[in-house]
């Protein structure tokens, strides 16, 4: 399948080779199916959000790539987000990115080889978010809530006291002799 490389930002992504890579997107009209096309060494996965994800697509080195799909029924075993209106676009038949690249690794990959440690992090966190009550945070529930947490962090009265003891340094400093 090939050695999986670093995060690359767009304006470093590599020459890829468009006979062996394909990038994985789904909504994609006649998209190739992942272990059921030519031989495929690299997937790239696109981390993004699926409004700007189209976006991705047009950039030099990924616009001329070949688009393949995951095949149909796969469904996630994780269902954080949807039907609660948090994730726009969501779906019932969604993966996440990191389901995804385990199941395009299951797929692609040594038929001996177990890829489970791939959704071990992802699977923990999801039965601690549970025992907890808590559901995973969207992006913009938690900008809010370090905004809520970093206002909190500053207590009434505690900036004043800040400005007066800036003060009073000042006033010393000023009565000091040089």
């Amino acid at each position: 399948m090939g050695t999986p490389s670093p995060t690359a930002s767009a304006s470093s992504l590599p020459d890829y080779d468009l006979a062996t890579t394909v990038v994985l997107f789904p909504d994609w009209p006649q998209a190739d199916v992942v272990g059921q096309c030519a031989p495929v060494e690299r997937v790239v996965v696109l981390e993004s959000n699926w409004k700007k994800a189209p976006g991705m697509l047009r950039h030099p080195a990924l616009a001329r790539l070949r688009r393949a799909q995951l095949p149909p029924g796969l469904r996630s075993q994780y269902t954080w987000r949807r039907g609660d209106g948090s994730f726009r676009g969501a779906r019932v038949e969604g993966l996440s990115s990191i389901e995804a690249i385990y199941h395009c690794c299951r797929l692609l990959g040594d038929p001996g080889e177990s890829y489970e440690g791939l959704l071990r992090y992802f699977r923990r966190t999801k039965e601690l978010l549970d025992s907890r009550g808590q559901a995973l945070p969207t992006s913009r529930q938690a900008a809010r809530a370090r905004g809520r947490q970093q206002r909190a962090d500053v207590a009434p009265g505690q900036g004043q006291l800040v400005a007066a003891a800036g003060e009073h340094d000042a006033a010393q400093a000023a009565q000091s002799p040089v």
